[in-house]
């Protein structure tokens, strides 16, 4: 996605959020003449997702820094997010698209954990409470912190508690949290894992929502991730850390794409939700959600980045990232 593309990007959201006017009903149409959406019309989100994963591999210079330069994780998720937000800058027109995009940016930044992100959010999902999920107050933070990051399975409950989606949604959102569990648990192959996404995107692509439903296509966005991601992966396992890619478990590095999407989304929808005065939700606030949640948490699990967390945590003098991890020539 070159810079022509990154500004057709963001003109098509800005013609859905125009076009589609951010209706939030769902329309089970009748007719077969008339078109509904599928998850190809949100390809976009996908190809975006899979761009900033290669530009983060060739561009983002981790040669510069010392080991000692960055003392917290922090610092390092700063240091990332600055340069994908410096690029985006450059090549996005829409000023208000460059506004969403720092604050998605910057909200799901931590997600650049990649390990503790999962575990925090897919871990032992069954066994936590989900009454401490505030959706509202996650969408109003700068920065979502992975402390207080609960699970998956507690986010979509508290969407399914607030009636905010309808049924044939939330089993939509039921659907990609069992799939994104037994990725993080490595009780699926990789061909079971597209097998089964492609099953829920063909239910998807069945259930004929109309192309103008918002909530609709921030489900298509987030299931179009997931099989960009899967093609990002496959082309790119010498990216997957070692003792992930040892054991055969690729899933495991999807699961991070198609949760850090599910939550970003679902953020937005929750935020939204709670403090929207109208009956209309903002699609351009969705796609930016699901794309940069995705592009965190998936970023998170690439093997210098993954490297250089645990240099931070474990500091050794005079040692330079390209020590750690050496980084790829453009």
């Amino acid at each position: 996605m070159n810079k022509t593309n990154l500004f057709l990007f963001s003109t098509l959201m800005c013609v859905v959020s125009f076009v589609c006017g951010c209706n939030n009903s769902d329309v089970i149409e009748n007719s077969v003449s008339k078109r509904t959406l599928k998850v190809s019309d949100m390809n976009h989100v996908g190809e975006f997702h899979n761009e900033m994963m290669s530009y983060a591999v060739n561009k983002i210079s981790l040669d510069e820094f010392t080991v000692s330069k960055f003392e917290t994780a922090e610092d390092l998720e700063n240091y990332v997010v600055d340069c994908w937000n410096k690029k985006l800058v450059k090549e996005v027109t829409s000023a208000e698209d460059i506004e969403c995009l720092k604050v998605n940016m910057n909200k799901f930044k931590s997600f650049l954990q990649g390990e503790k992100f999962l575990d925090r959010c897919v871990r032992n999902m069954g066994t936590r409470a989900s009454n401490e999920v505030d959706l509202s107050y996650m969408a109003q933070v700068e920065e979502i912190e992975i402390i207080t990051l609960p699970s998956l399975e507690g986010m979509v409950s508290d969407i399914k508690t607030q009636g905010i989606c309808s049924s044939i949604k939330c089993d939509f959102f039921d659907k990609i949290v069992d799939l994104v569990s037994d990725s993080y648990n490595g009780t699926v192959s990789g061909d079971i894992y597209n097998e089964r996404l492609n099953s829920i995107i063909e239910d998807f692509d069945n259930a004929n929502f109309s192309p103008d439903d918002s909530e609709a296509q921030m489900i298509a966005s987030v299931l179009s991730v997931g099989t960009y991601s899967s093609e990002w992966w496959s082309e790119n396992s010498e990216e997957i850390p070692v003792e992930i890619l040892e054991t055969g478990k690729m899933p495991h590095v999807l699961a991070a794409d198609l949760a850090g999407a599910l939550i970003g989304g679902v953020v937005n929808l929750g935020g939204q939700a709670f403090t929207s005065t109208s009956n209309r939700f903002n699609w351009k606030s969705f796609g930016w959600g699901v794309a940069c949640g995705a592009i965190t948490g998936s970023t998170g699990l690439l093997g210098r980045i993954v490297t250089c967390f645990y240099a931070i945590e474990n500091p050794v003098k005079e040692q330079t990232w390209t020590d750690l991890w050496p980084v790829k020539e453009p």
